[in-house]
C-alpha cells in the first residue's frame, strides 16, 4: 500500500519517460491534425494593452504545421458535442462550451514563471454532421493516444459526460499505464446503463465496464456527489463496488470553514484514487458547483461547491504530481448568466496550472 505523506508525490513513470516516445515523430501531427478543426486565435483572444500579457500570448495556437509537440507541456482540445446528453434528454448547448470557455480563459493575465511552450491549442475534434457518438470518440482517442504517448499532458473541454469515457479510452490504447485512478468531480454518480444508447448518465458504468483492467473500483472516488441526484439502488451499488463516495453535505457539513474541510476531505480521496495507481485522471463536471452562482450547466443544482470551494480544489490538485489528464466538462454557454459559469472554468484551469508553472 502506497502512503502519501505528502500531496506533491511524484509519479516515476510519468517523469522518467521509460515507457513513452523521447523523440517526435510526425505521424502523430498527421493523427492528430485529421481528427481536429484548428481554433482561430482572432476568435477567441485579442489584446488590448501590449504591456498585459495574458494567457492568450503565452499560449501556442496550432496552425497545423509541422512541429515538435512533445516540447509542450500542456495541450487544450475541445470537444464540441452533446450527444450523449440530448439522449438522455438534457439541455443543448455544451457543444458551445470549448468556444465558452477559451474567451474567458485567454483573458487571464499571465503569472507563470516559465510560459514558453507551456501549453498548446490543438484546436476542437472534428464533429461531422452525419456521425454518430462511436465515430467522434474515436477521433478524440486517437488525438489523447498521441499526447500521452509524447508526455503530452491532455486538458479536454466539453462536452457532456462521455468526454471523460473517450478519454479513458485514449489513455488506455496508448499503452503507456497499467492501472490509473480515476477522480470525478460530479454532482453524479453516473452508473446507469441503458442498453443500446450512449448517454452521459452511463460514462462511468462505460469505463469500468470496458476497461476493468485499467482501473479498479477502489481507486474511483466520486466528490461532491448529491443524494437528491442518486436512487437508493445506485447508492447501494457505489457502496458494495468498495468505490469511494464524498457526497456534498458530507463535505460541506462544517458551515465555518468549508475550505479546511474539502482540504482535508480531498486530500483523502487523492489517496484513495492514487493507491497502487501509476496515475490519476480527473474529470471535473460543472455541474457539481452552486448552480444558483453557476447556472451554465445542462444540469444545474442549487447548494453545489462555491467559488471559493472550487478555487481551493483547483489549487489543491496544482500540487498533486500523479494526474495524467483532466478533462472540464458540462459547461453550457447557453444556459449560463453573463459567461460566469464559463469564467468559473476557465478560473478553475489557470488554478489547476498554478502550482505547476508559477511565476509571482
Amino acid at each position: 500500500m502506497i502512503v502519501i505523506a505528502d500531496i506533491q508525490v511524484e509519479n516515476k513513470i510519468q517523469y522518467d519517460g521509460m515507457k513513452r516516445s523521447n523523440v517526435m515523430d510526425l505521424s502523430y501531427l498527421d493523427i492528430i491534425r485529421k481528427n481536429v478543426d484548428l481554433t482561430r486565435q482572432e476568435e477567441v483572444f485579442r489584446q488590448f494593452d501590449s504591456q498585459d500579457e495574458c494567457m492568450g500570448n503565452i499560449t501556442h495556437f496550432w496552425n497545423g504545421d509541422d512541429l515538435d509537440l512533445s516540447k509542450f507541456d500542456f495541450a487544450i482540445i475541445g470537444f464540441p458535442q452533446d450527444i450523449g446528453i440530448r439522449n438522455m434528454g438534457g439541455k443543448h448547448g455544451v457543444r458551445d462550451g470549448p468556444y465558452g470557455f477559451r474567451k474567458p480563459f485567454y483573458s487571464l493575465s499571465n503569472h507563470f514563471e516559465k510560459p514558453r511552450d507551456m501549453i498548446i491549442d490543438l484546436g476542437n475534434i472534428k464533429i461531422d454532421l452525419d456521425a454518430d457518438l462511436q465515430d467522434i470518440h474515436t477521433r478524440m482517442v486517437e488525438v489523447i493516444s498521441c499526447l500521452i504517448k509524447l508526455n503530452v499532458f491532455p486538458i479536454v473541454i466539453g462536452g457532456g459526460n462521455d468526454v471523460t469515457y473517450a478519454g479513458a479510452k485514449g489513455i488506455k490504447e496508448s499503452g503507456v499505464y497499467n492501472r490509473l485512478g480515476l477522480l470525478s468531480f460530479d454532482a453524479h454518480l453516473n452508473f446507469h446503463d441503458v442498453p443500446g444508447k450512449f448517454i452521459s448518465a452511463s460514462s462511468m458504468f462505460r469505463i469500468m465496464d470496458d476497461f476493468p483492467d485499467l482501473f479498479n473500483m477502489e481507486n474511483v472516488v466520486h466528490f461532491g456527489l448529491r443524494k437528491e441526484t442518486i436512487s437508493p439502488h445506485y447508492a447501494r451499488f457505489a457502496r458494495e463496488s468498495k468505490m469511494h463516495t464524498y457526497y456534498n453535505d458530507i463535505i460541506q457539513l462544517h458551515s465555518q470553514d468549508k475550505i479546511k474541510n474539502i482540504k482535508k476531505e480531498l486530500f483523502q480521496a487523492l489517496n484513495q484514487a492514487n493507491n497502487m495507481s501509476e496515475g490519476t485522471i480527473i474529470t471535473f463536471d460543472m455541474d457539481v458547483c452552486d448552480g444558483c452562482m453557476m447556472p451554465g450547466t445542462s444540469f444545474p443544482l442549487p447548494g453545489g461547491f462555491s467559488p471559493e470551494c472550487v478555487i481551493s480544489i483547483a489549487k489543491q490538485l496544482s500540487k498533486f504530481k500523479m494526474a495524467v489528464y483532466l478533462d472540464i466538462i458540462n459547461l453550457n454557454p447557453v444556459a449560463d448568466h453573463n459567461d460566469i459559469t464559463s469564467t468559473m472554468a476557465a478560473l478553475f484551469l489557470f488554478h489547476f496550472l498554478a502550482e505547476k508553472q508559477k511565476k509571482s
